[in-house]
């Protein structure tokens, strides 16, 4: 099937645990593109973002991989892609940032998708009408990516989460914005058809042109992975997607690992194989 060709993405279920044949297998073509989330997929989730650390096993696996012949790093977070960038630590890499809505380059250069770019008046109101919202309640934080707001439930009062909520809500219906739902988080983005399954197949679309569908891997941890999960698949049907999380949870990708660790270890293990440490 051509990689222009949307294939059937199946509804959400709970997905099988992925074994390393499997693996092994499906990410032995080449090129291949490795499509990874950072918080909650290779580092493990802080109480606060800045907290958050890649395992140095696990960037120095990547690191590899940016080196191996027909290779190639994506990281697809909703982090800004500057946080994003800093995070993973891994120089010669993509970063898209903002849930999709900004690219940075592995020579440093940003782009920012011009649907998105119009709502930056918008954002900003939204983002001091949450400012205040977050000041009022005891471990709330506002994290003001510009393209994106994330307003941090996991400190705060849980006695006043519902003021939250309304205040996001509330928030977003002024100023026209999307809302969604994290891991302990209320995102407020452009109500633009822009996300991190978009973001990703035009990135791979730029990274490999042509016919010939490259090997890919997609993983991810939270709910806007699964729009990553959906899109790549339906464009690329070869995609081994991945969620990091209990495997009874309901997904659209096709495959389960069980935590952050375990999704190392299948990095390092492709890292080795690509780098020619291992039997191919």
């Amino acid at each position: 099937m051509s990689a222009d060709v949307p294939g059937p993405v199946p509804p959400p279920r709970a997905a099988p645990v992925l074994d390393p044949d499997t693996f092994d297998r499906r990410t032995r073509g080449r090129p291949l593109v490795a499509l990874l989330d950072l918080d909650g997929t290779l580092a493990p989730i802080a109480p606060r973002p800045e907290d958050a650390r890649v395992p140095a096993t696990t960037r120095d696996a990547l690191a590899r991989l940016t080196h191996a012949p027909g290779v190639q790093v994506a990281f697809v977070t909703g982090r800004s892609a500057a946080d994003g960038a800093r995070l993973a630590g891994v120089p010669r890499t993509w970063v898209v940032g903002n849930h999709g809505a900004e690219t940075v380059d592995p020579d440093g250069s940003c782009h920012v998708a011009p649907e998105v770019a119009a709502w930056a008046e918008p954002l900003a109101r939204a983002a001091d009408l949450l400012q205040r919202a977050a000041e009022r309640v005891p471990g709330a934080r506002l994290e003001d990516k510009r393209w994106s707001l994330s307003l941090h439930l996991r400190l705060a009062d849980p006695t006043r989460a519902a003021e939250l909520e309304h205040a996001a809500e509330s928030a977003a219906a002024a100023e026209g914005l999307r809302l969604g739902r994290g891991k302990a988080v209320l995102e407020l983005r452009a109500p633009v058809h822009v996300d991190k399954g978009t973001a990703a197949v035009a990135l791979v679309r730029r990274l490999v042109p042509g016919p010939v569908p490259p090997a890919l891997v997609v993983m991810g941890d939270d709910v806007t992975d699964e729009d990553a999960f959906r899109r790549v698949a339906a464009a690329f049907p070869q995609t081994l997607t991945v969620r990091v999380g209990a495997p009874d949870h309901p997904t659209a990708a096709a495959y389960t690992v069980p935590d952050v660790a375990t999704a190392a270890d299948f990095l390092v293990r492709l890292a080795a194989r690509a780098s020619g440490d291992a039997p191919r």
